[in-house]
């Protein structure tokens, strides 16, 4: 029953994950309900690198290295090489899928196994917070079923609202404490089912 309460509990916590954000939908009349603020194009705040200085010669990798290669989808982390060389160390970045649109949030140093991303930064520190434009490119419904970049053709001319500095960090602290509950919640999950997982081993070996 713990191990179901807190499964519920953590689907809730994902529902809620992103409900600071919904502070920011525009009205009809194209302002802001509760922050304030406006509309920008993706493009009008990021810049976009290509990753070719950052691919990995050799994919022959070890968990003893120290470098992470990294994909856009969900495998994020492929392997970590030992190169030393064509690391990206200017942090951080949004790494962009440039054929599924899939993105990661990556502040550490890493290398690319493709060119088949963008890694995106901010043209300006003072008009945005990159972690929040993260969040918001997150709750963006695109279809990407045809099998073309969609970067520079269309996923730049999105929008998504930009309040204040303040706003905009207050929004990534809250996400940023429920991620870090959801995280808590999945280790206790798994510690639970492991215990259960004994039990029923033990109460089978007693047959």
């Amino acid at each position: 029953m713990i191990c179901l309460a807190t499964a519920e509990r953590e689907r809730e916590r994902e529902r809620e994950r992103f409900a600071p954000l919904e502070e920011t939908t525009k009205t009809a009349d194209g302002e802001f309900d509760e922050i304030g603020g406006g509309v920008v194009k993706l493009g009008e705040i990021l810049d976009y690198e290509q990753p070719t200085d950052y691919i990995v010669e050799s994919e022959q990798y070890d968990d003893k290295y120290k470098t992470p290669v990294l994909t856009a989808g969900k495998t994020f982390i492929l392997g970590y090489t030992n190169e030393t060389k064509g690391i990206k160390t200017d942090l951080p970045v949004i790494i962009f899928d440039d054929f599924t649109t899939e993105i990661k949030y990556v502040d550490f140093p890493f290398k690319v196994k493709s060119s088949a991303m963008k890694i995106l930064k901010l043209k300006n520190n003072n008009k945005a917070i990159l972690k929040y434009v993260f969040y918001q490119m997150k709750k963006i419904n695109f279809n990407a079923e045809t099998n073309k970049r969609y970067w520079i053709s269309e996923y730049c001319n999105l929008t998504i609202p930009l309040p204040d500095l303040s706003t905009q960090q207050e929004i990534v602290n809250q996400i940023e404490q429920e991620e870090k509950i959801i995280e808590e919640n999945k280790k206790l999950i798994e510690i639970m089912d492991n215990k259960m997982q004994k039990r029923i081993d033990n109460l089978l070996n007693r047959l």
